[in-house]
């Protein structure tokens, strides 16, 4: 709901998440820098086509939104993200032009770079060539060679994170998670036990949470990259590492699995460099100059200038295809992709294994390209879509080049208002009878905990929330004001380990709590495993309606005080998501609905279990629920009934 006053309670500042970001209005110029175009989404920020007013430069701006509310650690790494890339200076690292704060609006400004990134050009044309991808980690290996000689750790190297211009040269980019080694006490970010980079390519030593991150960590996430552009594939992929835990897990214990599986021209030189590139003992790991030079006999720089033209010649046959450009998508990168750093490690639909340089099928290529251009810190150029502005035309004579101050861009358009999410409702605008969709913006995480393990990934456009944490967790999805309303939300998990549900009519107490300490109180619906009693393989799970109290102390310690009220046991919900569905009353709760059987969870709604609570008690904030598990959860929506002295 958008207004605090309208919600029956408001949570401090410390047990929520971050805002969405989007949700902020970003004005039409920053600084001395008009904003064309978005093109791309982190954790952390969002990055912006710009131009200079005066210079008429082309530019790429990285904004941090929201930075009243998003807490001194994720500002600070915005700060050390601007004095990382500002004292680094080399052909193969993305340069910074300017930085500052603008009406309280943070910017950091970079050179705009003409292509795209490493992961997109695989998932375009296949894994590359022996030659072309010794070539392309070579360069970066340089790039970091320099970063690491000016005590910069980058901490998070992957494909998306290495950017392939229009000439075939590779340049490191995304410096957000960057350790300055010469400034420890004055950023302090990395906590013990915090993890910080990508799972797919993360080092062990990431994985294992600890804070002394040396250069050795990006050398084996390099050799991770390597793997993925020979592969096609991230090294720990499979249904054996379907969680994040699973591929943390690998990164520490497992060797990388064999390139010879995957293709049979590798020469040994490059077999040995890149074992001993992903050694699990960082002292046992090349430095980036080493790496470098052994890459320098395999390596074919001309292959990339090759490569580049044939992503130019592609380009320039979309620039002529009006079709194309209308559903061409934009590029934007989903949060908890990037700042985030989860990574799936799903596989691209494509058939470009084997494919040639250019794909027979060019124009779902190209879709492909432009849905996976990451915009790390530097920015891809890429196609408009159909509610992106059009490339300039430029006014000089054929053959000559295009001058910089002669680039225009036309107005910004106007788009008509869109429909006002549930979220920014206030009590009442809600409508009767009107089916809301939740999951319009990025839930906010409510008593998370701080285990290196937890995780949340938001898809906007699926609106699904993907979660894992070893603790116990709650992901605010909205509040309801008044009883009266029908909760759904699709879940799914893998194989069904349960400790999922549901929370409602979360408020906090007047009272505090026996130290003195806040206190909220809440309903939840969870599922637990089944341990002992009769049909245990008929009936595997259970359900459970139980009462919170969750106590906040001032150190931030959480403690969870729990009740269980009722339970019901549940068949085996095999390998499809499950709906579960509750609907409140003025007498509390009056159906809960499982897979869309109400029969199953009927004992839940019991009349002395109701009879405890006021309709106050069910009024308040709702969400999922997670205790040591993970899921995902999608299609969530509210719908409130009419009052009891409206007639149906």
């Amino acid at each position: 709901m958008a207004d605090s006053a309208s919600r029956p309670n408001s949570m401090p500042p410390e047990v929520l998440a971050d805002r969405n970001a989007s949700a902020v209005h970003i004005p039409p110029q920053v600084a001395h820098y008009r904003l064309v175009r978005r093109l791309g989404r982190g954790g952390m920020g969002v990055v912006y086509e710009g131009v200079h007013l005066h210079l008429k430069r082309r530019v790429a701006i990285k904004l941090l939104l929201d930075a009243a509310q998003a807490g001194s650690g994720r500002l600070r790494r915005f700060e050390r993200e601007m004095e990382a890339i500002g004292r680094l200076h080399h052909r193969h690292i993305v340069q910074a032009h300017d930085a500052g704060c603008d009406n309280g609006l943070h910017y950091l400004v970079m050179e705009y770079i003409d292509g795209c990134d490493l992961q997109a050009s695989v998932r375009l044309v296949g894994r590359l060539s022996v030659p072309a991808a010794c070539a392309c980690i070579r360069q970066a290996a340089l790039g970091l060679d320099y970063a690491h000689a000016h005590s910069c750790i980058h901490r998070d190297i992957k494909p998306s994170n290495l950017l392939f211009d229009s000439q075939g040269t590779v340049r490191v980019a995304d410096l957000g998670l960057a350790r300055l080694q010469t400034a420890p006490s004055e950023y302090g970010l990395t906590m013990s036990g915090q993890v910080l980079g990508t799972v797919d390519y993360m080092s062990p030593e990431q994985a294992r949470g600890e804070r002394d991150i040396g250069p050795a960590s990006d050398i084996y996430s390099l050799g991770c990259t390597l793997y993925y552009l020979l592969a096609s594939q991230v090294p720990y992929h499979g249904p054996q590492y379907d969680s994040l835990a699973r591929k943390l897990i690998a990164h520490v214990e497992e060797p990388l699995p064999p390139l010879a599986d995957v293709r049979d021209d590798l020469p040994h030189e490059v077999v040995e460099l890149l074992a001993a590139m992903t050694a699990k003992e960082p002292s046992q790991r090349p430095t980036a100059a080493e790496v470098a030079q052994r890459l320098e006999p395999q390596a074919a720089d001309d292959e990339l200038v090759t490569l580049a033209a044939t992503l130019n010649e592609l380009r320039r046959e979309s620039d002529d295809d009006a079709s194309f450009t209308r559903d061409t998508p934009t590029a934007e990168v989903a949060p908890g992709s990037t700042d985030q750093a989860i990574s799936t490690g799903s596989t691209w639909p494509s058939n470009a294994a084997n494919a040639p340089r250019r794909s027979v099928g060019w124009g779902m290529s190209l879709a492909m390209l432009g849905l996976g251009c990451l915009i790390a810190v530097a920015t891809v150029a890429l196609w408009p879509a159909k509610d992106e502005l059009a490339r300039p035309v430029p006014t000089n004579r054929p053959g000559q080049p295009l001058a910089a101050a002669q680039v225009e861009f036309p107005p910004e358009p106007q788009l008509p208002p869109r429909e006002p999410f549930f979220e920014e409702l206030t009590a009442d605008q809600l409508q009767p009878n009107v089916i809301y969709p939740l999951l319009n913006t990025e839930p906010q995480t409510l008593f998370w905990g701080n285990s290196p393990l937890a995780r949340v990934s938001f898809d906007p456009g699926l609106k699904q929330v993907t979660a894992t944490n070893p603790d116990v967790g709650l992901l605010l999805f909205g509040s309801a004001p008044r009883v009266g309303y029908t909760l759904q939300m699709d879940i799914y998990q893998n194989r069904w380990p349960a400790g999922i549900g549901v929370f409602f009519g979360l408020r906090p107490l007047h009272e505090p709590g026996p130290n003195g300490e806040r206190q909220w109180k809440t309903q939840v619906l969870y599922l637990q495993e089944r341990i002992v009693g009769p049909k245990l393989g008929e009936f595997p799970l259970e359900m459970l309606r139980s009462e919170w109290i969750i106590r906040l102390f001032p150190n931030g310690d959480v403690n969870y005080a729990k009740t269980d009220l009722r339970s019901v046991r549940l068949p085996n919900p095999g390998i499809r998501e499950q709906q579960l569905e509750l609907s409140v009353g003025p007498k509390g709760l009056i159906a809960v609905r499982w897979g869309g059987n109400a029969e199953v969870a009927r004992d839940l709604c019991d009349h002395e279990v109701n009879h405890r609570y006021s309709e106050q008690d069910y009024c308040g904030d709702f969400g999922a629920y997670l205790y040591n598990s993970e899921g995902i959860f999608r299609n969530a929506r509210i719908q409130f009934h009419p009052p009891r002295d409206v007639p149906p």
